[in-house]
């Protein structure tokens, strides 16, 4: 018998729509739901972005320094010092982009998944025990557990604008002018199966936390031009 496990957690940053590349969205953090571990107990000030793992969460200020709170039983709050510009929250692990683009990861490790490959990147994403990352020439990567193929790549040259991690499944935008998205790994409830018609997505998601394990995209209006600017993509994924 299937068990729905609801989300836990929910967290909302008070900003204006943006709606382009180069506008930036920041404003004050409010949580609400279980709060067993502080988790929605969210720190004063203005922030630019904020992810959220199991019971952990990390936000960039907008001086670009990073905080965090929450659990931390894996360390996975103990935010390194220095400027960001990009995080990621997985179940125990957490990921952020330097303002140089390096990328640097801390928490639970026990299956590689902070163990961050060299480079610089311009996009990150965690699943529930592994990771993906755009490198700045538009690559895709991806590290971790790799027990239903969340870590295999597609094949060929991919490059993506956009990436998503859920429990056990990946999936990424490629840089093709299209939109188009690609999808891999767990797919006990069709979480990989990408909706028709393949093309003009803008934005994607995975759930760590849900029994279906549930995948969450947005598309660019039929018939608008797609930007091949990664920057406009990036942006995309921030809107409240």
């Amino acid at each position: 018998m299937n068990t729905r496990i609801s989300p836990l957690l929910v967290l909302a940053m008070l900003v204006p729509i943006t709606l382009t590349a180069s506008s930036q969205g920041a404003g004050p953090l409010v949580g609400w739901g279980r709060n067993d571990f502080g988790q929605t107990n969210v720190p004063s000030g203005t922030f630019t972005a904020v992810a959220c793992g199991e019971d952990h969460c990390v936000a960039i200020r907008t001086d670009g320094t990073l905080i965090g709170w929450g659990m931390n039983d894996q360390g996975q709050i103990n935010v390194p010092a220095g400027t960001f510009t990009a995080v990621a929250a997985g179940a125990w692990h957490s990921l952020a982009i330097r303002s140089d683009g390096a990328l640097v990861g801390w928490g639970r490790d026990v299956e590689s998944q902070v163990d961050v490959p060299a480079g610089t990147y311009t996009a990150v994403a965690a699943g529930y025990s592994h990771s993906l990352a755009i490198r700045s020439d538009g690559i895709l990567v991806g590290w971790g557990f790799n027990n239903y193929g969340q870590i295999n790549v597609p094949s060929g040259t991919f490059t993506a604008v956009a990436a998503g991690a859920g429990a056990s499944h990946s999936l990424a935008i490629r840089s093709d002018g299209h939109g188009t998205l690609n999808a891999w790994g767990r797919n006990a409830s069709g979480q990989t199966d990408v909706p028709a018609p393949n093309a003009d997505f803008i934005a994607v998601a995975g759930a760590l936390i849900s029994a279906w394990r549930s995948a969450a995209t947005a598309r660019w209006p039929r018939g608008a031009t797609i930007p091949t600017d990664r920057s406009m993509f990036r942006q995309a994924r921030s809107r409240p």
